[in-house]
């Protein structure tokens, strides 16, 4: 018995030393293997000023539109994003002021804040040794960086001289500095601006109309004025630019009369409950044919009605044009060739349904395509043109109440012959002629909207001074019975 226990107790004793063996073994293998493991090695950070030539020097000033690039090299493993700073970031020892980007360029704006300064711009890469909740991304920062960043940030300073900004109007929003403009009180001013330093770095601009040594203000964003209930009389609008810096752009005048142009700007006030617009670029037959209808009603005796002269130019804007026709009750447009009536045509559907009031005189509208029909009660698709109408041709009326009328000693060439649409009516009728390029048949001519009135808007498709015998007292009956004047 004695025997087998000691022959046990050996083989135990045995076993115990193999494995004490092995372990020793092990732990001498584990610790040769770390030995082996080398340490991470930060990457390194490249910054250069023009992409695909590291070698392009910074010149002594520039602008504060900055675009800059970079690249980081990793001898060990990869680059994954890179921290940036600007020295008016804040303390470049505080972790919270740099930049987290997986970019490897970006443009910026300098906050130059004086005509010349300089800025401190630093860069350094991350390397894989970082590490992230989900992927890098511009949004996605790493949430542990050590030993993974370049300890030398790759940096550079710039020196940087303001540049003021440039302003121009918008081509085509005036007239010409030798144009006589005139408009009503309200006038709006369009205009373009830049500035090498970036768009960004135009603070407000500053405006003035007649006096500059009051100036009002608008946001660096802004591009456009209107003006409203400016006084009767001869004005001047100036405009400038302002940027971080505190530098001015060039001064611009409307109407500008430096270069010793004569062009004016006049302001007139409403008068009475009608605008007469001129838009007849021809003398059709009597200049003086639509005073002498308006003096015969009381309510525009005493030239007590607005005379707008539009046959040059008609405002740019069709916020101004549609505040003029606001301002009255009723138009009157009197439009051969309709020269400057299609410009027009979004602010007087505007003003018809608003409420207004509209008599249009003139001849070949169809031809200026589809301004026109936004407003006019016509079948677009049933137009017929009439080359010309002869001297003393009847146009009968169709309308009870109507006066017929017949053509003065002029032929009238380019008249319309609309259908009327749903709603609208036929006025008159033209009758057929067999004079080269008359009509073969009955025509309609003219079209009144509502049907059965009254009228809030009447289209005589021929010039109305051209049709003297009976077109006054049209034209007296439309504006007193059914436009109430």
């Amino acid at each position: 018995m004695a025997f087998h226990t000691n022959k046990f107790a050996d083989f135990l004793l045995a076993i115990v030393f193999f494995l004490a063996i092995i372990l020793l073994l092990n732990g001498g293998c584990s610790e040769k293997k770390d030995d082996n493991i080398s340490p991470n090695i930060p990457p390194e950070t490249k910054l250069f000023l023009q992409l695909g030539d590291p070698e392009v020097d910074m010149p002594d000033t520039t602008v504060s539109r900055q675009e800059l690039f970079w690249y980081g090299n990793d001898p060990d493993g990869r680059v994954v994003g890179y921290y940036y700073h600007w020295d008016y970031f804040g303390d470049v020892n505080d972790a919270e002021t740099w930049v987290w980007t997986v970019e490897e360029s970006g443009v910026f704006y300098v906050p130059l804040q004086a005509e010349f300064g300089k800025f401190h711009f630093q860069v350094k890469a991350v390397d894989d040794q970082a590490r992230f909740d989900g992927d890098p991304a511009n949004d996605n920062s790493p949430v542990s960086t050590e030993g993974a960043v370049d300890p030398s940030p790759a940096s550079i300073q710039i020196p940087i001289r303001n540049s003021a900004p440039e302003i121009d109007f918008v081509i085509g929003s005036n007239p010409y500095d030798d144009v006589s403009d005139t408009t009503f009180s309200t006038r709006s001013f369009f205009w373009t601006a830049r500035d090498m330093d970036g768009g960004e770095t135009i603070t407000h601009f500053q405006w003035a109309l007649d006096d500059t040594t009051a100036w009002n203000e608008l946001p660096g964003n802004s591009r456009d004025l209107t003006i409203e209930e400016i006084s009767e009389g001869l004005h001047h609008f100036y405009l400038r630019a302002v940027d971080v810096a505190n530098a001015h752009s060039q001064v611009l005048v409307y109407p500008d009369s430096t270069g010793g142009e004569t062009g004016s700007w006049y302001v007139k006030q409403i008068r009475g409950p009608l605008l007469f617009v001129d838009d007849d670029v021809t003398i059709t037959n009597d200049p003086y044919f639509f005073e002498n209808i308006f003096s015969q009603i009381p309510s525009l005796q005493n030239n007590n009605y607005s005379l707008w002269t539009v046959t040059e130019r008609i405002p740019y804007y069709q916020g101004d044009i549609e505040a003029t026709l606001n301002s009255f009750e009723a138009v009157v447009w009197n439009a051969y060739r309709t020269p400057n009536l299609p410009k027009a045509a979004p602010a007087l559907s505007s003003f018809i349904n608003s409420g207004g009031k509209l008599f249009l005189s003139s001849s070949w509208a169809y031809d200026q395509g589809d301004t026109l029909l936004s407003f006019l009660p016509v079948d677009s698709l049933n137009w017929v043109d009439i080359e010309r109408i002869m001297p003393e041709t009847e146009i009968q009326n169709l309308v009870d109440g109507y006066p017929p009328i017949i053509t003065g000693s002029n032929v009238i060439s380019l008249a319309d012959s609309p259908e009327p649409s749903a709603g609208a009516e036929s006025i008159y009728l033209l009758p057929a002629s067999d004079n080269p390029g008359g009509n073969p048949v009955d025509l309609p001519f003219g079209v009144r909207f509502p049907a059965g009135g009254p009228a809030t808007l009447v289209y005589f498709p021929a010039p109305l001074p051209l049709c003297s015998n009976g077109g006054d007292q049209f034209l007296l009956i439309v504006l007193q019975l059914e436009f109430g004047l």
